[in-house]
């Protein structure tokens, strides 16, 4: 099973994005499942995405990606030769017909600096990355300050 062991989202999270819109074409989201899936359901959809097109052999989770080039036969088999460091093993390297990276953007926090905020705000500033339900805010003002999903100036 696919797990997030640093889970950046709260416990309600519902995505933003209609089922319709996020389907792989290729296998369709059951239409038992809401408009606008939970968090949980998503990852339920990508496991079953990965488990009916056999994809588990062929999926590195925690693993640094050192290096992707094109195979020499590239022309011929579109290939690419991939040398990773999966956790706690040695550098490996192997080839594959396609590559997906997955950078993990949404995981890491980036915090963007506001021109003096601490001088003018006394109160506790969270990034939503730390944010995981209502606890603690019970009965204090809150303001939420959106500015997109990497929190940070190009």
């Amino acid at each position: 099973m696919l797990s997030c062991p640093r889970r950046s989202h709260g416990r309600s999270t519902v995505i933003n994005t209609c089922k319709e819109m996020m389907n792989y074409s290729d296998f369709l989201i059951p239409e038992s499942f809401p408009p606008f899936l939970h968090h949980t359901q998503c990852m339920q959809y990508f496991e079953m995405y990965a488990n009916h097109f056999s994809l588990w052999p062929h999926i590195r989770l925690n693993t640094r990606v050192e290096h992707v080039r094109p195979a020499d036969d590239y022309a011929r088999t579109g290939n690419y030769v991939v040398r990773y460091q999966a956790e706690g093993q040695l550098p490996a390297t192997e080839t594959f017909g396609a590559v997906l990276v997955c950078t993990g953007h949404h995981s890491k926090p980036k915090i963007p600096h506001f021109q003096g905020l601490q001088n003018v705000f006394k109160g506790r500033v969270l990034h939503t990355h730390a944010y995981k339900d209502h606890r603690g805010f019970d009965g204090k003002h809150v303001v939420v300050v959106g500015v997109g999903n990497s929190g940070r100036r190009q």
